[in-house]
């Protein structure tokens, strides 16, 4: 075997590996997106629940309660009924413009029957992942079959919007590959990537560990 095969052998061998890295690299920024998006959710329903004890106080600003049972499979979801004729009662009265929904629960469901009986834009936020393989490991559901079913019941939800907001680029770069309708919006929620960076590493170490002995950080609701 002459030298010049053997170079092109080990070129070859070369360029398929730097393809397996950057496939890699991308499936592990895909997961970090990912991440970040469910805790924000976390985030969310924190501040939904600190809300709850102590509400808005501000002028226009309603905050109206909907009778609710727990849901078996997540300590902070709720089931809620899909018609709440009460619910419509008051809208109808408050003549509202728009409706935007956070999440694809009964009460989502209910805010398309509602935009489709009054004839108002609807609005839906995708922001959680519940169709990755591990958010449904988390939920002891990774099963290929919940994963696909998971997708088409998201689906059913967004796919009546006017309009589909995401807080990041790869979020909507994956309803898009799953098949969601545009239009989509990036919105962010408002989270600064450069705090999380390595650039003050040596800082940070210097403050909170200046004897070098190991360290770790602990982040709760990191789901």
């Amino acid at each position: 075997m002459s030298k010049e095969i053997v170079k092109k052998e080990k070129l070859e061998g070369y360029s398929v590996m730097l393809v397996d890295i950057k496939s890699l690299l991308e499936k592990a920024k895909l997961r970090a997106y990912k991440a970040v998006d469910n805790i924000r959710v976390q985030t969310y329903w924190q501040i939904g629940e600190r809300i709850s004890r102590e509400e808005f106080k501000y002028k226009n600003v309603k905050i109206i309660r909907i009778p609710s049972i727990p849901a078996y499979f997540y300590e902070d979801f709720r089931f809620t009924s899909i018609i709440n004729p009460s619910l419509i009662k008051l809208l109808k009265k408050e003549k509202i413009d728009i409706i935007h929904f956070q999440a694809p629960m009964p009460l989502g469901f209910q805010s398309i029957i509602i935009s489709k009986i009054f004839k108002i834009p609807l609005i839906g936020t995708f922001h959680t992942f519940f169709a990755d393989p591990q958010y449904l490991k988390h939920m002891n559901l990774d099963y290929k079959i919940i994963e696909k079913f998971s997708w088409v019941y998201a689906r059913g939800y967004y796919n009546r919007c006017d309009l589909i907001t995401a807080p990041a680029l790869e979020t909507k770069k994956e309803l898009l590959e799953n098949n969601f309708k545009e239009p989509i919006k990036v919105i962010s929620n408002g989270i600064d990537f450069k705090q999380f960076d390595n650039r003050t590493k040596k800082e940070v170490k210097q403050k909170y560990n200046p004897n070098g002995r190991p360290s770790f950080i602990y982040r709760k609701n990191c789901s």
